[in-house]
């Protein structure tokens, strides 16, 4: 009967794990983003929940005529079915 080969006679073995440099990570400075905060502070971003039946150039000029808002309401397609409000006041 043949005789079994150990692990070590094979040149098997639990590999060693070479000492690997951890991953340098890079921060991102901080940014100053209280005007941004400020800007979209009045800004509702939306999507049609049954794109196939609602259009979206049909639904934007609804909204805006259906809330009866004082001030302006822009309203734009950002596409894939989500659009955005930017209002004026934030209250009625």
């Amino acid at each position: 009967m043949a005789r079994h080969f150990s692990y070590a006679e094979k040149g098997k073995g639990i590999a060693i794990s070479a000492s690997v440099s951890p991953r340098l990570r890079i921060r991102a400075p901080a940014m100053d983003n209280t005007d941004l905060i400020e800007k979209n502070g009045l800004t509702l971003i939306g999507r049609l929940t049954n794109p196939q039946e609602q259009r979206m150039r049909s639904m934007l000029p609804y909204f805006s005529n259906k809330w009866e808002l004082r001030g302006n309401a822009i309203g734009s397609d950002l596409g894939n079915g989500s659009f955005q409000f930017r209002f004026d006041y934030d209250e009625i």
